[in-house]
């Protein structure tokens, strides 16, 4: 049983890694059937960071990749964080556009891709609607 286990987490791990990188690269090339459900370029990068963390956990014997992955993951965790806090205190960090910025045009505030799928002020209606019941 632990040998089908191990196979469905490293399934996971790539189809996390391979659906991320093809969502960044759908927003680098603007390709939006390449972007995954049309959420941010960042969202993209973090699945497809969290799959490479999952599935360097996975083939790790050593510490130092145990620690790799757990830094990876970590870094992840920031990065919802802030996003998060972005959403709900309505303000703007930038970390939409740190990824891709396009020169020579005015990014918008729906961050670096341009096929993002909500702002905050959407998220925080949605949230009040579903809070309120």
């Amino acid at each position: 049983m632990q040998v089908r286990g191990d196979l469905v987490a490293r399934a996971v791990s790539v189809i996390c890694v391979a659906a991320g990188l093809v969502g960044v690269l759908g927003c680098a090339l603007r390709i939006p059937t390449l972007t995954m459900l049309g959420v941010r370029d960042n969202a993209d990068l973090m699945l497809a960071l969290l799959g490479f963390a999952l599935l360097l956990g996975l083939r790790a014997s050593g510490r130092r990749a145990r620690v790799g992955a757990g830094l990876i993951s970590l870094v992840v965790l920031l990065g919802a964080i802030l996003t998060l806090s972005q959403h709900l205190g309505g303000w703007d960090l930038g970390i939409d556009r740190l990824l891709v910025q396009r020169p020579g045009r005015r990014v918008s505030a729906r961050g670096g891709c341009p096929h993002g799928a909500f702002d905050g002020a959407r998220v925080r209606a949605r949230a009040a609607r579903v809070l309120d019941g």
